[in-house]
């Protein structure tokens, strides 16, 4: 079982790769604006990397559930986009207090588990029939990104004097690592698909 080995490298290899590049995995923003406790939008500099709908934010000691990233002119109210719109109730959720926040206070996605992004899988794609339909299309197209940046260990760790062990060491891991990541995603989708019937 020595994919197993390569794909723990994988995630070794994306885990540290994360830390050096100043990230944690968890998207991450900053408010643009001053938000009162019960403003339903929340302007940030850049929603890259947050779920598109359906999942938290954390605001300070605040978790706000968001319905939409809102990019377009006119849908933030009086905030300039891009923003979260929290809808009716989606301030202060999970026991937690809707409270003002100032500008330049970050914002944090909910962490998602690295197998999950491979995949590209989100708990709503499933629940609607045009989300079972696109899916392994999706799912398809996501795994192959991830398959590329494995294949060729692309971490910036890995710069310079690192090229050497990736030609030695961790190019010929790639063929057996590849191999059991396609036999994992082939049980992640049976399993994904199986479970939203």
């Amino acid at each position: 079982m020595l994919w197993y080995g390569s794909i723990f490298l994988f995630v070794a290899g994306t885990m540290l790769s994360m830390m050096v590049e100043g990230g944690s995995g968890i998207a991450s923003s900053q408010l643009t604006s001053n938000i009162t406790a019960t403003d339903q939008f929340i302007p940030v500099q850049s929603t890259s990397g947050f779920l598109d709908s359906d999942t938290r934010l954390f605001v300070g000691d605040e978790q706000i559930s968001y319905t939409s990233l809102n990019t377009a002119p006119g849908t933030c109210g009086s905030f300039t986009p891009p923003c979260f719109d929290t809808g009716a109730s989606g301030r202060g959720t999970n026991s937690s207090t809707a409270s003002a926040h100032t500008i330049g206070t970050h914002a944090y996605s909910e962490a998602v588990g690295l197998l999950n992004e491979m995949v590209g899988y989100r708990v709503g794609d499933l629940s609607t029939l045009t989300g079972k339909i696109f899916f392994p299309i999706n799912a398809t197209a996501t795994f192959t990104k991830t398959i590329s940046k494995a294949v060729m260990w692309d971490y910036s760790f890995l710069e310079g004097g690192g090229f050497y062990f990736k030609v030695l060491f961790l190019y010929p891991l790639s063929v057996v690592m590849v191999m059991g990541m396609v036999r994992m995603f082939a049980n992640m989708i049976g399993f994904l698909l199986g479970r939203g019937s």
